[in-house]
């Protein structure tokens, strides 16, 4: 097994989906997010290769600025939408899905919060709903 960290911050949707594929590899694995907001996960050696190779496309910092949990005005017509993980938890089948909503309702990019959430940026005022209908799907529920 080899550790693998994807330091905090953003994370493109297809490095996600990456990281989804080396936990769901040990079953229903999962990675943690620490408090730093970096994501850290135990995996296969086979694997790590492949991930470490996962193009990476860092987004340019934006700064959330206050609570990033629930729904929130970005700019005008522009949300945020933050999502606590139980214990700083996070499952293949959920980072595989916040991957899909990232691409399909936002900029392609999540995001780690130091207090060990999932931070979606730039989601249009008429692709908010969606957005939470999918998070919950997967028992992500922005309080």
């Amino acid at each position: 097994m080899g550790r693998f960290i994807c330091p905090g911050g953003s994370i493109s949707s297809t490095r996600l989906r990456a990281v989804a594929k080396a936990i769901a590899g040990e079953g229903e694995g999962f990675a943690d997010v620490t408090t730093h907001g970096d994501l850290l996960l135990e995996v296969p050696e086979a694997e790590l290769a492949a991930l470490q190779a996962a193009p990476e496309q860092q987004a340019p910092a934006q700064e959330a600025g206050g609570d990033p949990v629930g729904v929130h005005e970005q700019a005008p017509g522009f949300f945020r939408v933050g999502v606590l993980l139980a214990a700083g938890r996070v499952s293949a089948r959920q980072l595989t899905k916040a991957a899909d909503l990232a691409e399909r309702h936002g900029d392609a990019v999540v995001r780690f919060t130091a207090r060990q959430g999932l931070l979606f940026l730039n989601i249009p005022q008429e692709k908010v709903v969606n957005l939470l209908e999918g998070l919950q799907s997967v028992d992500l529920k922005p309080q």
